[in-house]
């Protein structure tokens, strides 16, 4: 039996990509393009589960520099810096700071 059978009746079967690499003794990367390759030849493979998206939890980049600014800050009430800057977030919006920073309602000249 092929490399190519072997993951592909793995994939069939439902095992994880992750688990058929360590398996097969191959790459992640050769077993999805494996799994590829026998979705163009029309083999009955089972589809892709969408992740279920991450509610509550959007990015926000914040820079290194402003990070750092925060560390003595963060470190005194046990939280990381991330933690300590999403916090400052939310109560700037949600306890109406931005009012404050910005008293005219628009940008800051």
């Amino acid at each position: 039996m092929s490399n190519f059978d072997a993951v592909i009746g793995r994939v069939i079967e439902g095992a994880k990509p992750s688990d058929i690499a360590v398996e097969q003794s191959l790459s992640i990367e050769t077993v999805y393009l494996h799994s590829a390759r026998a979705r163009k030849l029309g083999l009955p493979m089972p589809q892709k589960v969408a992740r279920k998206p991450r509610l509550g939890r959007e990015r926000v980049t914040v820079s290194r520099k402003l990070l750092e600014g925060l560390g003595s800050h963060s470190a005194a009430r046990g939280l990381t810096e991330s933690e300590l800057a999403s916090r400052i977030l939310e109560a700037v919006i949600f306890g109406h700071g931005i009012d404050a920073l910005l008293p005219h309602g628009g940008p800051h000249a």
